[in-house]
C-alpha cells in the first residue's frame, strides 16, 4: 500500500510539473592563426577554453544576453536553465538550455554567442580607453611640469617629477599595445566560436 500511494504520489508531482524543453548548441573553437586555441605560444589551449567557458557563464555575459534579447528574461531565470561546459578531448564548447517551448529554448542557446561576442568587444574597448585616459592625463601632467621648468629651469624636485612621469607615459603606452593586442586576440577567439 506504502509503495502504491508513493508512485500515485511521483506520477501526480510529476504531471504536475510544466513542460520543459533543451536545446543544445555547440561552439567549435576553431584555429586562430594557425595555433589551435592558442593565440599567444605560451598558453595552454585547455586553459584558453576553460576561461571560455567561464567567461560565457559569467555575470557579465548573461547580463549581456538579457540586455540583447527580446524575450522578457532575467539573469537568475537564464542562468538557473542554462549550462555551459567544456569538451575534455576537443575545442568544443557545448551550451544547454532549458526552456518552456522548444522554441525558447533555441533562442535563448543561439543567444549566449552573441552576448559573449559583444562582452568581449566591450572590454576590449573599455581597457584601451582607460589606457588611453591614463596617457591623456600623464601627458597634461607632463605641460604642467614643462611650464613649471619653464619658470624654474634648474628646479631639482621638477626636474625629478618630468623623469617620473615621462616613466609612467612610456609604461602606459606599453599597457595600451598590449591591451589593444588583448583586444584583437579576443575578437579572434570570439569570432572562431562557430556552431557545430
Amino acid at each position: 500500500l506504502a509503495v502504491l500511494i508513493g508512485v500515485v504520489a511521483a506520477y501526480g508531482w510529476s504531471a504536475r510539473q510544466p513542460e520543459r524543453y533543451e536545446a543544445t548548441l555547440q561552439l567549435f573553437l576553431s584555429p586562430v592563426g594557425g595555433q589551435g586555441t592558442e593565440v599567444n605560444g605560451d598558453q595552454d589551449p585547455d586553459r584558453v577554453l576553460r576561461n571560455q567557458v567561464e567567461l560565457l557563464n559569467s555575470a557579465a555575459v548573461l547580463d549581456q544576453a538579457v540586455a540583447i534579447s527580446d524575450r522578457p528574461i532575467t539573469r537568475s531565470q537564464l542562468k538557473e536553465s542554462l549550462s555551459i561546459e567544456a569538451a575534455g578531448d576537443a575545442d568544443l564548447i557545448t551550451i544547454r538550455v532549458l526552456d518552456a517551448t522548444p522554441e525558447g529554448a533555441a533562442y535563448l542557446a543561439e543567444l549566449m554567442p552573441r552576448a559573449y561576442q559583444r562582452t568581449l568587444a566591450q572590454r576590449a574597448r573599455q581597457s584601451v580607453a582607460d589606457w588611453r585616459k591614463t596617457q591623456a592625463d600623464l601627458e597634461a601632467d607632463l605641460d604642467e611640469i614643462a611650464a613649471a621648468l619653464a619658470a624654474k629651469p634648474n628646479d631639482a624636485s621638477l626636474l625629478a617629477d618630468r623623469e617620473a612621469v615621462r616613466g609612467e607615459l612610456r609604461d602606459a603606452a606599453v599597457a595600451r599595445r598590449q591591451a589593444e593586442r588583448a583586444g584583437a586576440a579576443a575578437a579572434a577567439r570570439a569570432a572562431s566560436l562557430q556552431t557545430a
